[in-house]
């Protein structure tokens, strides 16, 4: 009998989510709240997949990537993990928007048109959970505002994103990251989106939450 295995990464904002499926069932699943250990953890992890996936024979494999909206760092370090993954397996990958999986999960526990994330400097991710295949966008607190409207459906993961007072509206839902069911619908996750196209590692391009004018590793970012 062939078995399956799965690697998940998004480590595309202040919390990263790595997991390992096996047979489209959660073998581990770490939420990472403290940034400082993500190159730790990430490379500990990496050790466990290969150790898990060298013990079952021929394995499916999957692997399933966050590409963004994301920080500069961290989306560097999730997509360098799962790209390297990729090219070692001769994988390509499933690649998904980082709110697109949190609204699916929260949804579960609120339901909303909008799901926000604090994207600092005076802008927010949002989701617009009304579109199907939609992808989040960033946006400045105006245009976010102008965008939600007379909305009461809206939800945002982590602390009110300073400055924005006008998101103190009644309706508006505040969730911290550990309160969501991450571990038990990451699964059901994954299986919504097993049939997207996969992409080849060489041509996985971060999606960054901002514009950045930076060289780094001789990549010029604008």
């Amino acid at each position: 009998m062939t078995r399956s295995a799965t690697v998940v990464i998004d480590t595309s904002s202040s919390y990263s989510i790595l997991a390992i499926l096996l047979d489209a069932k959660v073998f581990s699943c770490q939420i990472i709240t403290e940034p400082k250990t993500l190159l730790r953890e990430i490379g500990l992890f990496s050790l466990q997949v290969r150790a898990e996936i060298d013990r079952i024979d021929n394995a499916q494999i999957e692997i399933v990537l966050c590409v963004g909206p994301s920080g500069f760092s961290g989306g560097r370090i999730g997509v360098a993990t799962g790209r390297s993954l990729a090219l070692g397996w001769g994988k390509g990958v499933i690649a998904f928007d980082h709110l697109e999986m949190m609204s699916y999960i929260v949804s579960n526990v609120a339901p909303h048109d909008f799901l926000i994330e604090d994207a600092k400097g005076g802008e927010v991710h949002l989701f617009d959970n009304r579109i199907r295949g939609s992808s989040s966008i960033t946006l400045s607190f105006d245009d976010a505002d102008s965008t939600i409207g007379q909305s009461q459906s809206v939800t945002v993961i982590g602390a009110l994103p300073k400055g924005w007072e006008s998101l103190s509206r009644e309706g508006v839902r505040v969730l911290d990251v550990n309160e969501l069911p991450i571990e038990s619908k990451i699964a059901s996750f994954v299986d919504a989106i097993k049939d997207r196209q996969r992409v080849s590692p060489d041509k996985l391009k971060i999606r960054y939450g901002r514009e950045y004018v930076a060289v780094a590793n001789f990549e010029k970012l604008r």
